[in-house]
């Protein structure tokens, strides 16, 4: 159960069971992150083990990859990574008056969420402005068994126009549930 002044409120069902091998919009996937503000002390960087919101492109025929480079149509996935709000001892956790205007879908670029896979009743953060491609080889990640229902993706796809566009589509799901939840 969601609470009330989050978006996942509002949608009829927000997390789905996905037992497939299909990675694609919306599965959740287990991954080493980097964090964006690394310093290069070392050639190989370390990240951290790291629940993210994956998002894949159109694969490339073979005809049009034939003699070139690799890296220019090698398949990659988007990810968002997600990031506990609660201090537990190995995170710093995030300010609750802070998260609690996410919910309320202030920012563009924070999405509260309730991961499927356990965790703080207090939630985690998806930050948007993080996202970052990694190659499609399934030995860069690990699937869940989860994936955002189609209501869920709805208000997923509005929010990354609002944060790409600095604009909310009129009449959207992610209007209407910032007008809802900002009297909460």
């Amino acid at each position: 159960m969601f609470p009330e002044v989050s978006v996942q409120s509002l949608a009829t069902s927000w997390w789905e069971i996905d037992s497939s091998a299909t990675i694609g919009r919306g599965r959740l996937l287990k991954v080493i992150v980097p964090y964006p503000e690394m310093k290069p002390y070392r050639l190989v960087p370390i990240g951290r083990g790291a629940d993210v919101l994956a998002t894949s492109g159109l694969a490339v025929p073979a005809e049009l990859r034939a003699g070139a480079a690799r890296w220019q149509s090698t398949s990659t996935l988007l990810l968002a990574p997600y990031y506990g709000a609660t201090s537990d001892g190995t995170r710093g956790g995030w300010n609750p008056a802070f998260v609690g205007r996410i919910q309320r879908v202030e920012y563009s670029q924070y999405v509260w969420d309730s991961l499927p896979i356990g965790g703080s009743d207090a939630g985690s953060i998806v930050r948007l402005d993080h996202v970052f491609p990694i190659g499609a080889d399934p030995a860069n990640w690990q699937a869940t068994p989860h994936r955002l229902s189609a209501d869920a993706m709805a208000f997923i796809d509005d929010w990354l126009s609002w944060h790409v566009t600095g604009g909310l589509a009129g009449g959207g799901v992610l209007e209407c549930a910032r007008a809802t939840l900002g009297g909460l």
